[in-house]
């Protein structure tokens, strides 16, 4: 039997304690019998399980199976790295709600939340994360370390960059780019290609500015 570790106990990581209870197939396929969370900081109370220690200190064993649930994409990026270099394995969360098509081929870490429908041709990176009922149309790229935030729309051949992250709600038109590292305000329409680095929002969506990242 299997530990499931969650990496990161803020508001997305009790998100995935939730959805990882309501999906038994995931459960008994990664044959999880307990759950744990790792996390640096100290103050945290409430939380559905128990955290075994911080990300500085944890050491992985040959029993468990990881999802970082941290939101921000650069930082999602420097712990994975920390995790990796200690021989971390990272299992892929699919909800069982969730509508998967053919020809999906997606990386470890992947964590996909309820209700999200992926159709056909699609290519998903390594620690993305996929919020609850987002669409994903066919011939879609989505590179590694993104976030779609809740009930964002990517129509046929969209492409996100390494570490794009999209608010709640954001819908990209066909064919459209959103560059390495953009951030695309909740609500947004992206009509037009979104450059790497930048934030960008409205209806259509424009781009305001280098991000410090």
């Amino acid at each position: 039997m299997s530990r499931l570790v969650i990496i990161g106990a803020g508001g997305f990581g009790r998100e995935v304690f939730a959805w990882q209870r309501s999906s038994p197939r995931f459960l008994q396929r990664e044959k999880i019998d307990s759950v744990v969370y790792v996390d640096d900081r100290d103050d945290l109370s409430g939380l559905p399980a128990p955290i075994v220690g911080s990300i500085e200190d944890y050491i992985p064993s040959e029993f468990d199976k990881l999802i970082c649930a941290i939101g921000s994409p650069k930082l999602r990026r420097q712990v994975v790295e920390k995790i990796e270099a200690r021989s971390g394995v990272f299992a892929q969360f699919v909800h069982d709600t969730a509508v998967v098509g053919l020809n999906v081929v997606a990386g470890s870490g992947l964590v996909v939340c309820p209700n999200v429908v992926i159709s056909s041709d699609i290519v998903i990176g390594v620690h993305s994360h996929i919020n609850a009922n987002c669409t994903i149309g066919h011939d879609v790229v989505i590179e590694d370390f993104v976030t779609l935030s809740s009930s964002c729309n990517l129509t046929g051949g969209v492409v996100l960059e390494r570490e794009a992250f999209l608010g709640t709600a954001v819908t990209v038109i066909p064919g459209k780019r959103v560059g390495a590292g953009a951030l695309v305000g909740a609500g947004s329409v992206v009509l037009r290609n979104v450059p790497p680095g930048v934030t960008s929002f409205g209806n259509p969506s424009k781009s305001y500015g280098s991000r410090n990242v």
